[in-house]
């Protein structure tokens, strides 16, 4: 009865929708109309599951879930720098920003980074590649490289439209 892109009107806002193990709500058209206390529920799964693969020993299962825990602190971090700043558009700002979520990313990106050094598994290389954007230069991440991974999964086109596009830029 409504399109995803229209605005709620006053006669479509009393329908209710039924959201699996949570009961009534209003209709959820964007991830920001989830009920808080279902946001939060998701996040504490998202983090156990995260904790409990990063504990395995297979250097995939474990890169996932050390991936898990970056991208949990990265939104968590960026979550309180918009609660401390919510009118945060200029430059410096956004810098600040990014350099929190890379400060909390960083644990997560070291170790994942050594991992994947260790293992030279391409799953876990491209993982860490990934996870290691906001540190780049730190001591681990910095011993990752595009090429590498291009090596260890020749077959996977992805390395090298990196590869193509840093040739690019490097005209």
């Amino acid at each position: 009865p409504w399109d995803r892109g229209a605005p709620l009107t006053s006669e479509d806002s009393s329908a209710q929708v039924e959201l699996c193990g949570y009961g009534k709500t209003n209709p959820i058209r964007t991830t920001d109309d989830y009920p808080p206390e279902v946001v939060r529920a998701a996040e504490r799964a998202f983090a156990s599951v995260a904790d409990r693969l990063s504990a395995q020993h297979p250097p995939t299962a474990r890169a996932v879930g050390l991936y898990g825990r970056l991208v949990a602190a990265v939104r968590r971090a960026g979550e309180e720098d918009q609660r401390l700043n919510p009118n945060c558009t200029d430059t410096p700002c956004i810098q600040r920003r990014f350099k929190a979520a890379g400060d909390a990313a960083r644990p997560q990106a070291e170790e994942l980074a050594r991992l994947a050094v260790a293992s030279q598994d391409p799953r876990t290389y491209s993982m860490a590649l990934f996870g290691c954007r906001l540190n780049r230069d730190s001591e681990a991440c910095s011993q990752l490289s595009v090429a590498r991974w291009s090596q260890l999964e020749p077959d996977n086109a992805v390395p090298w439209f990196y590869i193509a596009e840093e040739s690019a830029a490097r005209k």
